[in-house]
C-alpha cells in the first residue's frame, strides 16, 4: 500500500477495518464508512466549540484591538494637550488688553451677551478685523482676551474655532490664496 492510499484505508482496529480484513465489507464500503466517521468526528469537534489555538487567536486580537484604541486615544489625548498649551503661548504673546473707556459686545459660548471694555485704537482693531475676542482657557486671570495679529488668529481658529467669539475677518480656510500671502499667513 502506498502513502497516497493510506488516508483513504479505514483505520487500524475501526471496525470498517475488521468487516473488510472478514471480507464481509468491500474496500470502496469500507472507506466511505471511514470518511463518514471523520466527518462525524469533525462535526462533534466543532459543536465543543473553539481550539485552543483558535482560542489564543481571538484572545491576541482582542488585546491588539485594545491596545490600538489605548494608542489612539493618549495620542488624541497628547495631541489636545499640545493644542491647548499652543493655545495658551499664543493668547498669552498676542494679548492687546482690555481695560479702555469703552463697551465692546458680544456673544460668548453659553448665548448670552457680554462686553469688554477697550481703547478705542482696540475697537477699531476689532472692527477691522485685525483683532478677535476669545476665550481665554485660563491663559491670563480674564475669562476673555483680545488678541491681535492676523496671524495669531489665524493660529489660534485653527487650534480651536470654538474660542473665537469675535472676530471681524474672514475663516482661513475660506480666504483665497492672494489675501493668505498678503497676509502673512
Amino acid at each position: 500500500m502506498s502513502k497516497k492510499n493510506r488516508g483513504n484505508e479505514p483505520a487500524k482496529g475501526s471496525l470498517a477495518a475488521q468487516l473488510k480484513n472478514l471480507g464481509m465489507l468491500s474496500p470502496a464500503t469500507a472507506r466511505e464508512v471511514e470518511r463518514d466517521r471523520r466527518k462525524a468526528a469533525k462535526k462533534d469537534q466543532k459543536a465543543q466549540g473553539p481550539t485552543e489555538a483558535e482560542q489564543r487567536r481571538a484572545e491576541f486580537e482582542r488585546l491588539q484591538a485594545a491596545k490600538a484604541i489605548e494608542n489612539r486615544e493618549r495620542s488624541q489625548t497628547e495631541k489636545k494637550t499640545h493644542d491647548r498649551r499652543r493655545w495658551r503661548e499664543v493668547v498669552g504673546a498676542n494679548n492687546v488688553g482690555g481695560g479702555g473707556n469703552r463697551r465692546f459686545f458680544y456673544v460668548d459660548r453659553a448665548g448670552s451677551i457680554p462686553f469688554v471694555e477697550a481703547p478705542d485704537g482696540v475697537l477699531r482693531d476689532l472692527q477691522r478685523g485685525e483683532a478677535a475676542i476669545v476665550e481665554s482657557h485660563g491663559a491670563i486671570p480674564d475669562e476673555v482676551a483680545i488678541v491681535g495679529g492676523r496671524v495669531a488668529i489665524d493660529e489660534l481658529w485653527r487650534l480651536d474655532s470654538s474660542s473665537v467669539r469675535y472676530w471681524n475677518g474672514t475663516e482661513p480656510a475660506r480666504r483665497i490664496p492672494e489675501e493668505m500671502d498678503a497676509t502673512g499667513a
